[in-house]
């Protein structure tokens, strides 16, 4: 099994960034850190492309992120 840690905050090695980096590391299991900064996700625009995939059909970073 894999932990994800999401940090919202912009702040590069911010204090949140830290605390989340070091509760992770606490776990002992494999993780992965993700910046939401470093990615671009629209919002959903209710186009209803997705409905018949459950895919969004908007191409940006969200779909990667979901996938993790």
């Amino acid at each position: 099994m894999k932990i994800l840690g999401v940090s919202g905050s912009p702040i590069k090695d911010s204090n949140a960034d830290r605390a989340l980096k070091a509760a992770l590391e606490a776990t002992g299991m494999e993780y992965e850190f993700v910046k939401l900064i470093d990615y671009t996700v629209a919002p959903c625009k209710a186009c209803l492309g997705c409905v018949k995939t459950n895919v969004c059909v908007i191409k940006d970073d969200g779909i990667a992120l979901a996938e993790k």
